[in-house]
This record gives structure tokens, C-alpha cells and sequence, in this order.
């Protein structure tokens, strides 16, 4: 079996790792939470049956990508609608 060697860390510095994760949970389910908003106001303002995985990963695409995909959907945005997404 093999040693793995640990120290136990001030409990001060315990619960700053403590506060750190919650802060990450947190901050982590603001983000699905917006995410999820956000794609189903794509979904129902632009009239999108179903959402491709590139428009669900948004997030990974560049704005040109982003329109590109939507063109796939028979979305076209016009300029005054690019400039308010």
C-alpha cells in the first residue's frame, strides 16, 4: 500500500477553502441559471424548434459563429437585432 503523506491544515485556512468552493458553487449556478434563460429566450423569440449543441455552447463561439449557426435554423438576424444581441 502506499503512503500518501497529508497534513491537516489550520482550521482557519480550512474554512477559507470552505468559502472559496461555496463562492464557485454559487457562482457556478448563476451561470447554468442565466445560461438556461438566456437559451430559452433564443428559443422562443427567434422561433427555434430545437436547439443545436453549438447554440446551446454559445459560449465556445465567436458572435460570427454564433450567427452562422443560426443561419443553419433559417434565422437571420438583421443588423438592429445583431447589435441588441
Amino acid at each position: 500500500m502506499i503512503k500518501i503523506p497529508f497534513s491537516a491544515e489550520p482550521r482557519h485556512i480550512q474554512l477559507s477553502f470552505v468559502e472559496k468552493v461555496d463562492k464557485l458553487l454559487e457562482m457556478n449556478k448563476n451561470l447554468h441559471s442565466i445560461k438556461t434563460r438566456l437559451l430559452n429566450r433564443i428559443e422562443s423569440n427567434l422561433n427555434i424548434d430545437k436547439l443545436s449543441k453549438r447554440i446551446k455552447n454559445f459560449n465556445s463561439l465567436n458572435f460570427m459563429s454564433f450567427l452562422s449557426e443560426l443561419k443553419k435554423v433559417n434565422v437571420q438576424l438583421s443588423l438592429t437585432e445583431q447589435d441588441e444581441w
